[in-house]
C-alpha cells in the first residue's frame, strides 16, 4: 500500500484535484411503462458529449472520462451502445428490480444513484387504482457524505492505532491520537466544504488552531525529501500527540511506523479497512465538491406511462396516461427529487355486465375512484358491492339490507347514482 495513499487516508484533506478545462455533457433519458398486471417495462438512454473535439466519446469514454456509466448491465435484457450513447431495455416483475440508470465511478467500484420506487394497484373491483411513486437521490448527497466520513475518520483511526501500537508498543497512550483523528480531521474537511477548496490555505488551518502545511519538508542523506508534504504534516501532529501522553517520539519515527507497516503489508492482497476508508472519503469529498468528475453534468428526463387515465401527478401531463420530469443533476445535491403519478384503470366487463356506464369525465371519474375506495375499505362494505356486481343489477347497490341498522345508505346512493347511465346531470341555475 503506498504511503503517500494511506497519509491521504488518514489525513482527510488532501485529495488533489488535476484541473481540467474540458466539460462533458450527459442526458439520461429514463421511459418506465407500467403494465396492468404491475410488471414494469423501463428504457434508458444515456447520451453524452464533450467540449472537446478531440476527446473520443467512445466506450471508455464514460468511465475514464466522464465518470458516469450505466451500472448493473447484467440486470438489463438487452445494452447497446454506440459512440456517445448507451441504450437498455429490461423488463422487471417487481418495482425493487428495477435497476437505477446512472452509475458514478469511485476507485474501487461504482456507486449507484438511488433510486427507489413504489407501486400499489388497490382493487376497486369495477376499477384498478394504480399510485407510482419514485424517490431518486444522489449517493453523494448531504446524509451519505457525512455518513462516509463518520464512517471514515472512524475506520482510520482504528487504522493508525493498529500502526502507532506496532511501532512504539502495546502500552502507548493514544488518546491524543484518537481525539486528534476524530475531531480536528474532520473539522479541516468541514473547513474546506466551507469554503468550496480541496486544498485548504493557511487561514483555513489557522482558523481552528493547526499549523498550516509545511513549505519544506527535511530531506534524507541523498537530499530527498523524507514525506510529501502532507504525510509529514500529519506525522508532526501525531508526534506531537505521543509526546503530550508520555510517549516519546518525533516525526520521523512516526513516518517509520508507517514504512514498517506499508513493507509489512501483502503487496498483491487488498488495502482492506485502508481501501475502504479510502473509498468513503472519496464519497464524502466527491459529494462536497462535484461527484464524481467535476467537470461532468448530468440532466435527466423522465416519462412514466401508467395503465388508464391519469388522475393526479406532480409532473408534467403528457397524454390519457403518462408524465413527464426534468432536472439537472445538481438538484440532487440538494434532496432527493419526487416523482407522483396516479391513474385509474376501468374495468370495463364488469361495469357493462352492471348496466353501468364506461365512460366520464375527469371529475366524475375522480369522485368515482373515491367512492370505490370507500366502499371496499371495509370488508362487509366491500362483499355487499361485489355481491351486486356478480348479481349484474345496479339497484342492488341502492338496497338497503334490512339487518343492517348502520348500512353507509347515501355512499351506496351516490355510487349507484354516478353508476347509472340513465341518471341526469345536476340542473343548471
Amino acid at each position: 500500500m503506498p504511503r503517500g495513499r494511506l497519509a491521504l487516508v488518514l489525513a482527510l484533506v488532501a485529495l488533489a484535484s488535476g484541473e481540467e478545462c474540458t466539460t462533458r455533457r450527459v442526458v439520461a433519458r429514463i421511459a418506465t411503462s407500467v403494465q396492468p398486471d404491475g410488471t414494469i417495462d423501463r428504457e434508458v438512454r444515456l447520451s453524452g458529449t464533450s467540449s472537446d473535439p478531440a476527446e473520443p466519446v467512445d466506450a471508455a469514454w464514460w468511465s475514464d472520462q466522464a465518470g458516469v456509466g450505466l451500472p448493473e448491465r447484467a440486470r438489463w435484457a438487452r445494452v447497446d451502445e454506440g459512440p456517445g450513447w448507451i441504450a437498455a431495455r429490461g423488463r422487471f416483475g417487481d418495482a425493487a428490480q428495477v435497476p437505477a440508470p446512472v452509475g458514478h465511478r469511485l476507485p474501487q467500484g461504482e456507486a449507484l444513484d438511488r433510486d427507489t420506487i413504489r407501486l400499489e394497484r388497490l382493487d376497486l373491483l369495477l376499477a384498478t387504482r394504480l399510485s407510482y411513486r419514485e424517490e431518486y437521490g444522489d449517493p453523494f448527497d448531504e446524509t451519505a457524505r457525512s455518513g462516509a466520513l463518520d464512517r471514515a475518520t472512524n475506520r482510520a483511526a482504528a487504522l493508525v492505532e493498529e500502526i502507532l501500537r506496532r511501532h512504539f508498543g502495546a502500552g502507548a497512550d493514544l488518546s491524543g491520537v484518537d481525539a486528534f483523528l476524530r475531531r480536528e480531521l474532520p473539522r479541516l474537511a468541514e473547513q474546506a466544504r466551507q469554503r468550496g477548496e480541496i486544498d485548504l490555505p493557511p487561514a483555513a488551518f489557522a482558523a481552528l488552531g493547526l499549523p498550516p502545511l509545511p513549505d519544506q519538508v527535511p530531506t534524507d542523506a541523498g537530499g530527498h525529501a523524507l514525506a510529501d508534504p502532507e504525510t509529514w504534516w500529519l506525522c508532526q501532529r501525531l508526534a506531537e500527540r505521543l509526546a503530550a501522553d508520555g510517549t516519546p517520539a518525533d516525526p520521523r519515527d512516526v513516518l517509520r511506523a508507517f514504512d514498517d507497516y506499508t513493507a509489512s503489508q501483502d503487496p498483491a492482497a487488498p488495502g482492506g479497512e485502508a481501501e475502504d476508508a479510502f473509498d468513503l472519503l472519496g464519497v464524502y469529498l466527491w459529494g462536497a465538491y462535484g461527484a464524481p468528475n467535476r467537470f461532468t453534468t448530468i440532466r435527466f428526463e423522465w416519462r412514466l406511462s401508467l395503465p388508464g387515465r391519469l388522475l393526479r401527478t406532480n409532473g408534467v401531463p403528457d397524454g390519457e396516461g403518462a408524465a413527464v420530469w426534468g432536472f439537472p443533476d445538481e438538484r440532487l445535491a440538494a434532496e432527493d427529487r419526487l416523482m407522483t403519478a396516479e391513474s385509474v384503470l376501468l374495468r370495463r366487463e364488469p361495469l357493462r355486465a352492471l348496466g353501468a356506464r364506461t365512460k366520464y369525465d375527469a371529475v366524475e371519474l375522480d369522485r368515482l375512484v373515491e367512492l370505490l375506495s370507500r366502499a371496499v375499505a371495509e370488508p362487509r362494505t366491500r362483499e355487499f358491492l361485489a355481491r351486486a356486481i356478480d348479481a349484474g343489477e345496479l339497484n342492488a347497490i341502492r338496497a338497503v339490507p334490512k339487518d343492517w341498522p348502520e348500512f353507509p345508505e347515501p355512499l351506496f346512493a351516490e355510487l349507484a347514482a354516478l353508476l347509472d347511465p340513465g341518471t341526469s346531470p345536476l340542473p343548471g341555475p
